[in-house]
């Protein structure tokens, strides 16, 4: 039977693949491990650990978008419990917006609102 999730304490014995030092990402799986009781191997670390998990390098914790969007074939297990994070848009009220800008608002908006449903 294929594995429908995956804790991040069963990847204890993994090697990872790491954004790089300073990364909001980085520091949610490191917090995430300690608080499971264990110091993550991270083997390597670059912008796009999706690329080198493609390589047979290691394991990541990605958001969603980034495990998902196109490349090299790899293998996507939802944590469990999942991973959340804050996202924010900023811009100043009363100033103007381009049309794209606006579209961009919209999407955003939009698609944060789906998520967290």
């Amino acid at each position: 039977m294929k594995r429908q999730t995956v804790s991040v304490k069963e990847l204890q014995e993994e090697s990872f693949v790491s954004f790089k030092e300073g990364s909001g990402a980085r520091d949610q799986l490191l917090a995430t491990c300690h608080k499971e009781g264990f110091e993550p191997l991270i083997a390597y670390e670059c912008a796009s650990p999706r690329t080198l998990v493609a390589e047979g390098l290691g394991v990541s914790v990605l958001p969603r978008l980034m495990a998902e969007s196109p490349g090299p074939p790899v293998s996507i297990l939802p944590l469990d419990p999942p991973l959340s994070r804050w996202v924010s848009v900023f811009y100043v009220e009363g100033r103007y917006l381009s049309p794209c800008a606006k579209v961009f608002l919209r999407f955003v908006e939009s698609y944060l609102t789906a998520e967290s449903e």
